[in-house]
């Protein structure tokens, strides 16, 4: 027992809480609700991240201690989600002109981010790792240590989900940062060479790692770390990269605004 309970109390902080907050926030961005988002206004927001807190709570009641079947657990998940939700957007200070709540478009961006971030996300890679390391789903779940190190690449991919979902509420801002990229030789002549020479390190690496059988040396939760590590790492450097690119841009795009609108103003004056 408790045992049980160690395993759903970190398994609440380190896995489920920052997958039922990302899910949380994605519906949130896929409804355009940014209002609820405002970091100016966090003191008055913060109390309805009780939402994923709630919602985390309840699948790990369910699957460490009641030890209730993964299907229940989704349903549970998804209406905890939801109902949060609801009350969230019916309260008076987020509903101030009283409009009409889309409970049937909500259900329906609810079940679309758990079967895109959640369900698709996972699936990308965990049955791989299950046959490649010949482990069982409930012997994974089983110890919290190696839960969370298996939820690192799915903690990047949702990562990456969401930047493209505000990329494309913005994505005219982007197309002119895509195009400036683009137009400029050198900037394109870095990203390649930097991505290629990362593809082939990584590649000679694996290699390396498979030619040797050097996982064998370690034990299992030494084995999916460095496995993961060989996943996530080179996707973290190009994102880092391609993300200081896209910040120098935007800044001097927005240098060469201020420009232009200061000479607008002298050239007005002068008229």
């Amino acid at each position: 027992m408790q045992e049980s309970i160690t395993n759903a109390v970190m398994n609440f902080l380190l896995v489920s809480l920052p997958e039922e907050s990302i899910w949380f926030f994605t519906v949130i961005i896929l409804m355009k609700r940014f209002d609820l988002l405002d970091k100016y206004m966090w003191r008055d927001k913060i109390k309805w991240l009780v939402v994923p807190v709630l919602s985390s709570i309840v699948i790990n009641l369910l699957k460490y201690i009641i030890n209730s079947p993964i299907i229940f657990i989704s349903i549970s998940a998804i209406t905890t989600i939801y109902i949060g939700i609801i009350i969230m957007l019916k309260a008076p200070e987020n509903n101030i002109l009283n409009e009409k709540i889309a409970y049937i478009k909500i259900l329906l961006l609810v079940l679309l981010s758990f079967a895109i971030l959640i369900v698709l996300t996972e699936s990308l890679y965990i049955p791989l790792f299950l046959k490649y390391f010949g482990k069982s789903i409930i012997e994974i779940n089983s110890v919290w240590s190696v839960n969370f190190l298996m939820s690192i690449p799915a903690r990047m991919i949702q990562f990456i989900l969401i930047i493209f979902i505000l990329s494309i509420q913005n994505r005219e801002i982007y197309l002119d940062v895509l195009k400036s990229i683009t137009s400029d030789k050198k900037i394109s002549l870095i990203i390649i060479i930097f991505t290629s020479t990362l593809i082939v390190f990584w590649t000679f690496l694996i290699g390396f790692i498979g030619d040797f059988n050097i996982l064998s040396q370690y034990n299992f939760n030494k084995q999916i770390l460095i496995s993961i590590l060989l996943l996530i790492v080179p996707s973290i450097l190009l994102i880092l990269m391609i993300s200081l690119i896209i910040l120098f841009i935007e800044k001097i795009n927005r240098i060469n605004k201020s420009h232009q609108n200061m000479f607008s103003d002298i050239y007005d004056d002068d008229i």
